[in-house]
């Protein structure tokens, strides 16, 4: 019989390369998307929160958190109304990009949480999750370039007059027209250095923290200050009548105790925990398309191309499946192995579950199997 009109499959031809080389380059593949999916970055599952060594207070390195059990608003001497919060501390001004959790209270609701957050080099006090300040959600802050690497000695106040901030005993902000809410049932808890889920941890020293259930006035405030700066130690705080009051001059069984004698003890474990997962983000707060965000987006759609065309290849070229059926599969295996990762990151403190990068990854394997199914024919048998 004559050549004319034979369908030459390049997959029988005996010099190119056979199944099992593209089963081995699949798994390949598949290897070096979980490893880099699954990468710890560097992160070891340690709390990083010490002891500084020459005064009262605690360094919180990258990765770290501590915590109260659920207690505020249980009890008759409520934060709910009027309350103060002082907390002096050393913010690093060299913080990684993005929102960094210093002080939240927070009940399971982001909507309701109180934050005092972090960005670059100013300090917000806001109620809820807009971040990125995207909704004018009201709010307070200051910028804290002026004080250098000098600790700052913070105190808010909020009630029915609105909202001050005070910075080492002296007004630094104040917004009449806004009152800042404590999450108002008894699940709230007091969350140090980091969110609930670990996504925000914050770097820097605290040096003590006080809680009360009514708002101080600005010479009690200023007379604070000028009894902590000397040597940065709160026990005078006692004398206020402070909801909670930490000295955190010491950290006992993984604890800092509470010194008003209520029991409100801060947690600090040794393993860095959740104390909630985020499963599947959708949070886009604070995205800005600079390079890093730009090489992150385009990793997360090419790294699964490759994935999308070996799949079709077995498919189309030994496995006598049409092209659409292995552009269906090959896109169904990648959302599959991109969910995997996924969900694996939502337990890890130095990953972020996302749910945009599990779109760009199986988008990227749809991709992959489109381009090879273009340039294959479907398998037939030579002639």
């Amino acid at each position: 019989m004559g050549t004319a009109g034979l369908h030459v499959n390049p997959f029988n031809s005996p010099h190119l390369c056979s199944r099992n080389w593209f089963v081995g380059l699949l798994v390949l593949i598949t290897a070096v998307i979980l490893y880099f999916g699954l990468n710890p970055k560097d992160f070891h599952f340690i709390n990083n929160v010490n002891r500084i060594s020459d005064t009262p207070g605690i360094r919180f390195g990258d990765y770290s958190i501590a915590y109260t059990e659920p207690f505020l608003n249980n009890s008759p001497q409520s934060l709910s109304d009027s309350y103060s919060i002082e907390i002096s501390l050393k913010p690093s001004l060299s913080q990684e990009p993005g929102q960094k959790f210093i002080l939240l209270f927070y009940n399971g609701d982001a909507d309701s949480q109180l934050l005092l957050t972090q960005y670059r080099t100013w300090l917000i006090m806001m109620n809820g999750d807009d971040y990125a300040h995207k909704r004018k959600t009201k709010r307070i802050s200051m910028n804290m370039e002026s004080f250098g690497h000098e600790p700052i000695y913070l105190t808010i106040t909020t009630g029915a007059n609105g909202t001050k901030l005070y910075a080492n005993g002296a007004l630094a902000a104040e917004k009449k027209d806004l009152r800042l809410q404590v999450p108002s049932d008894g699940n709230s808890r007091l969350i140090l250095g980091n969110s609930a889920h670990g996504g925000h941890y914050w770097q820097g020293v605290i040096y003590s923290l006080g809680l009360y259930a009514y708002e101080l006035d600005a010479g009690t405030i200023l007379r604070h200050y000028r009894l902590w700066k000397p040597s940065r130690e709160y026990a005078f705080a006692e004398k206020s009548s402070p909801h909670a009051f930490y000295l955190l001059d010491r950290i006992e069984q993984a604890k800092s105790h509470d010194a008003s004698g209520n029991g409100n003890h801060l947690i600090i474990p040794s393993q860095l925990i959740f104390l909630e997962n985020e499963m599947l983000s959708w949070r886009m707060d604070g995205v800005r398309f600079a390079k890093g965000f730009i090489l992150d987006t385009a990793l997360n759609l090419t790294g699964f191309v490759p994935f999308g065309m070996v799949l079709s290849v077995l498919l189309i070229g030994f496995n006598r499946s049409g092209r659409g059926k292995a552009i269906v599969i090959s896109v169904l295996a990648g959302f599959s192995l991109s969910l995997f990762i996924e969900i694996l990151q939502a337990w890890m403190p130095s990953r972020t579950s996302s749910a945009p990068d599990l779109i760009l990854n199986t988008l990227g394997a749809f991709i992959g199997a489109y381009l090879i199914s273009c340039f294959i024919p479907r398998h037939r048998a030579s002639v």
